[in-house]
C-alpha cells in the first residue's frame, strides 16, 4: 500500500513535515547525548503495565541533565546504570507499515544496553524531583506553552478525527504527545490529589 506523503493530517502538517521535524527531533537529542558523552545513564522508571521507559543522564536535579523517554517500548535489555553513557537514539520511519510506521531505538554498544519503542520524548535539563517523568509527570515543553484550554481543545478535536476515522491510531499518538509537550511545566506540586 503505498503511503501518500503529502496528505494534511489534522496538524494541519503533511506526512512528509512530520517525518522531517522527527528526523530533527532526533538530531537535536543525539546532539545533546553527545554533549554529555562520559556521564552516567540509569533507569530512572519503567512500568510495565504501560510499556514505559524513561533513563536519567546525569542528575535528577541538574540543569544540564538529559531525559529520555520511550512511552510504548516493546523491549529493553542491558545494564540499569552505567558510569559513562554513549548513548545514540535511532529512528526509522517506514509508513508502509501499517503495525510499527515508526521505531525508536536507544543504544549504547559499549555499555550494551538497548530499548527499542513506537515513540520517543527527551527533554535537557529536567528536574525530575520536582516535575515527574517525561511521561507521567509533566515535561517542559517548547518555549511559548499552549494554554491549558487549547490543549484540551486540541486534544478533544483529535479524539473526534480518531472516532470519525480520519486519524491513524499511530498519528492519534504522535499528535497527543506533541500537544502534552506544549503544556506548562508544573513546578510545584499541591499536597491535594488529582481534581481536588
Amino acid at each position: 500500500m503505498a503511503v501518500e506523503q503529502n496528505k494534511v493530517m489534522p496538524s494541519g502538517k503533511t506526512l512528509a513535515q512530520i517525518d522531517t521535524e522527527q528526523a530533527e527531533y532526533v538530531r537535536a537529542a543525539n546532539a545533546a547525548l553527545a554533549e554529555v558523552r562520559g556521564r552516567s545513564a540509569c533507569w530512572s522508571s519503567y512500568s510495565a503495565s504501560h510499556s514505559t521507559f524513561e533513563m536519567l543522564i546525569g542528575e535528577p536535579n541538574a540543569e544540564d541533565n538529559i531525559v529520555l523517554s520511550m512511552p510504548a517500548c516493546e523491549s529493553v535489555f542491558g545494564p540499569v546504570r552505567w558510569p559513562a553513557q554513549c548513548i545514540e537514539v535511532f529512528w526509522r520511519c517506514n509508513r508502509e507499515s501499517e503495525a510499527h510506521p515508526w521505531e525508536f531505538e536507544i543504544r549504547d554498544e559499549r555499555a550494551g544496553f538497548r530499548a527499542l519503542g513506537e515513540m520517543f520524548g527527551w527533554r535537557r535539563g529536567h528536574d525530575m524531583w520536582t516535575q515527574g517523568g517525561l511521561w507521567f509527570g509533566r515535561g517542559a515543553g517548547p518555549g511559548s506553552p499552549a494554554p491549558r484550554e487549547r490543549a484540551e481543545a486540541e486534544l478533544a478535536g483529535l479524539l473526534r478525527h480518531f472516532y470519525s476515522g480520519r486519524v491513524s491510531y499511530d498519528d492519534l499518538k504522535c499528535e497527543v504527545f506533541r500537544i502534552l509537550d506544549q503544556l506548562p511545566v508544573v513546578r510545584r506540586r499541591s499536597a491535594a490529589g488529582p481534581g481536588e
